[in-house]
């Protein structure tokens, strides 16, 4: 799918917050212009060795540093600092390393607020039980449940 595709896709969907996954800047301008509340989620470091690297990174560091996009998360200690170093502010920067729980009902559920009433989600990625495409529809029927207005 074409970047330009993507973004339509998600422009359809009207979401209120966004998850990305990727350093791709279109989708985090498209954020941005249509005042998304967005998190960023890397679970590679940049290269910083061409100076093509360094100009994109460069580019990507001052869209993540907008107030629309809340917090950079990265993998590890060592990501965090090379996302730091290629001009991330550090306030914004989350390094995650985490041994994953095999069995999530161990982990506490998490409430709503109480002022949300309704939701828009998108998902973007492989249809399949191991990427939690299950996990993300009984949230949906829990959030019902709840009279919580789901889009999906």
């Amino acid at each position: 799918m074409k970047v330009q595709e993507l973004i339509e896709l998600i422009a359809q969907q009207n979401p209120t917050h966004l998850v990305i996954r990727t350093p791709v800047r279109e989708l985090f301008n498209w954020a941005i212009k249509n005042k998304v509340r967005t998190i960023a989620i890397f679970a590679e470091s940049v290269l910083t060795t061409t100076w093509k690297e360094k100009l994109h990174n460069y580019l990507l560091a001052k869209l993540l540093n907008n107030k629309q996009i809340e917090w950079v998360g990265t993998y590890g200690l060592t990501s965090s600092l090379l996302f730091q170093e290629i001009g991330v502010k550090p306030n914004k920067i989350i390094p995650w390393d985490f041994l994953i729980d095999s069995d999530p009902g161990s982990l506490p559920p998490k409430e709503p607020p109480a002022s949300v009433k309704s939701l828009k989600l998108f998902y973007a990625g492989l249809l399949i039980q191991s990427k939690g495409v299950g996990d993300i529809l009984e949230a949906v029927a829990k959030l019902k449940d709840q009279n919580i207005s789901v889009h999906l």
